[in-house]
């Protein structure tokens, strides 16, 4: 039973340190397999709340910007949650669905956490 669990430890441990090299913006290459898609939507919203914590941070003095940024933000989650919903019924077969929702929520939100890091 140890040897089990080691293993299975193992191999979680190696699919998390896999993850560092793995290049979400190739989502598209990852066409079955959840685990990868799983990660890349993690990192990517990893990056996408840290690129937003530094421009609240750069905004703090300023209460316009931080609403608008708020706002602004708020906006941008409704718009990618709905064009994700319909990229997912736009799929091909039920089962790609879910997937087709994933990738593209990974793809947006790499996109908007570059847009964020690249805002003044």
């Amino acid at each position: 039973m140890r040897i089990l669990w080691g293993g299975l430890l193992w191999l979680t441990l190696s699919s998390y340190a896999g993850a560092a090299n793995l290049n979400c913006t190739e989502i598209e290459k990852f066409s079955d397999d959840d685990s990868a898609i799983d990660l890349c939507l993690k990192q990517a919203n990893d990056t996408l709340n840290r690129n937003y914590e530094q421009l609240q941070k750069r905004y703090k003095t300023s209460r316009e910007k931080s609403t608008a940024l708020l706002n602004m933000q708020i906006a941008w989650l409704a718009l990618r949650e709905a064009q994700c919903d319909l990229a997912g019924y736009n799929a091909q077969t039920k089962n790609s669905l879910m997937r087709t929702a994933q990738r593209c929520v990974v793809k947006m939100t790499l996109k908007r956490a570059h847009e964020l890091r690249e805002m003044p």
